[in-house]
């Protein structure tokens, strides 16, 4: 049976789960579970309600950046002298290309990356073997993540990241949208 996430995200999510709710792992959360994800959702959204349940799918995710930014930030080159020279917006998207392809090996999605006049687009999708394992904490977590990695890229700066296109409600993707200009 395949597993959804690999070990190493997995335990990343635990981890952030952890320190963001307090939550102790459970049974449903043991690695190698294929309704890890489910189960995340369910008992955040059971302890603490649906909008605060959200609300600590996007905190775990930007703790989980951080988590794999310090595993995985020198593998992936975002630590190197030539990526930190790069002119801001090349960086942005040399480092969501490093974090696509990453979470491609990692996970069963799809990443694929654009630049619009005001925004970088990166539009998710899910490997079909997996697609009936949709849900929409993943959605929160990816949100987190990019918030997470834009403030880091953009010295502290804070990047507005939205979902306008989402699996779970009929759309062919997700699709999430980064502000190419930070809040003042």
């Amino acid at each position: 049976m395949e597993t959804i996430l690999s070990s190493e995200i997995h335990q990343i999510l635990v981890e952030s789960m952890h320190e963001v709710s307090g939550i102790e792992p459970q049974e449903a959360f043991l690695s190698g579970n294929k309704k890890f994800l489910q189960a995340l959702e369910r008992v955040l959204y059971d302890r603490f309600g649906s909008l605060t349940g959200k609300g600590m799918a996007i905190r775990m995710g930007r703790s989980g950046f951080q988590t794999g930014l310090r595993r995985w930030g020198e593998t992936l080159g975002l630590y190197s002298l030539e990526y930190r020279l790069l002119p801001f917006n090349r960086r942005v998207k040399v480092g969501l290309e490093q974090i696509a392809r990453f979470l491609e090996e990692q996970a069963p999605l799809r990443m694929s990356i654009c630049e619009e006049d005001n925004f970088w687009v990166i539009e998710v999708t899910q490997k079909p073997a997996c697609a009936e394992h949709s849900n929409t904490i993943t959605c929160y977590l990816l949100t987190g993540m990019f918030q997470e990695f834009m403030q880091w890229v953009g010295s502290g700066r804070f990047f507005p990241v939205r979902e306008t296109l989402c699996r779970t409600k009929g759309a062919p993707c997700c699709r999430f949208e980064i502000s190419r200009k930070p809040l003042e």
